[in-house]
């Protein structure tokens, strides 16, 4: 790699803006690692969108004589910056394909648009009748729940065989990722207050969602940690 020549940047007033850095590809090293590299040397014109985790988002190589569209290219950037699910042709200000459940929303807002269109698609609803045990304390964690109609009583077994009742839950509110998280049995009883629905994740799904954000993730586990140190002994 090497330095573009100043000369370069003083034939056109326009690449006296550019603030970012710009190499030259001398040693054909770049070109050969995008396999843009032609046996006489020159390269063919590629493109390539490269997120900051290094992943290639998208490449657009084309004929050396065929000129390179730079407003396709800023469409698609934006459109990946967007987090959606963009359809053809979109561009900024117009519909995306992207939909998700209002609930995982609300539960999970710092996720991409992206994240919780795949979370909403992975959804289980259920539905409980008042007095039935949504979980059991005991019992391996096989899900993550959301309420999204009626409530429900979180009640703890203590060791000397005596329910506690610790919460009361609600529209909108979660149970289930201690044990999740911690990958420990369930810790108390969920049981329906009134007929309740909830929407249910696999704990794997729930794992893979908080893998995808560590601010998520980091969300969860102060929830975790706060209802730890409201658990009777």
């Amino acid at each position: 790699m090497g330095r573009v020549p100043t000369a370069w940047f003083e034939s056109d007033p326009r690449l006296q803006r550019v603030n970012y850095p710009v190499l030259a590809d001398t040693s054909h090293q770049l070109s050969k690692g995008f396999n843009v590299l032609l046996d006489d040397g020159a390269s063919l014109r590629g493109t390539f969108i490269i997120d900051p985790q290094g992943v290639v988002r998208h490449i657009t190589v084309n004929d050396l004589d065929v000129g390179r569209n730079v407003e396709e290219t800023l469409r698609v950037l934006r459109a990946l910056r967007s987090g959606e699910l963009c359809p053809v042709a979109w561009k900024p200000g117009e519909s995306t394909l992207t939909t998700y459940n209002e609930w995982v929303a609300r539960t999970f807002p710092r996720l991409s648009k992206a994240a919780l269109a795949h979370a909403s698609g992975s959804l289980q609803t259920m539905r409980f009748q008042a007095g039935e045990v949504v979980i059991r304390q005991g019992d391996e964690p096989d899900r993550f729940y959301i309420v999204a109609d009626g409530e429900v009583d979180v009640v703890r077994h203590t060791a000397e065989g005596a329910d506690v009742p610790l919460a009361t839950l609600r529209r909108g509110e979660v149970f289930g990722e201690i044990g999740i998280l911690e990958e420990t049995r369930r810790t108390a009883d969920v049981r329906a207050r009134s007929d309740v629905e909830v929407l249910a994740l696999d704990r794997r799904d729930f794992k893979d969602l908080l893998d995808t954000s560590d601010p998520t993730a980091r969300d969860f586990m102060r929830i975790v940690e706060q209802r730890r140190a409201a658990l009777p002994a």
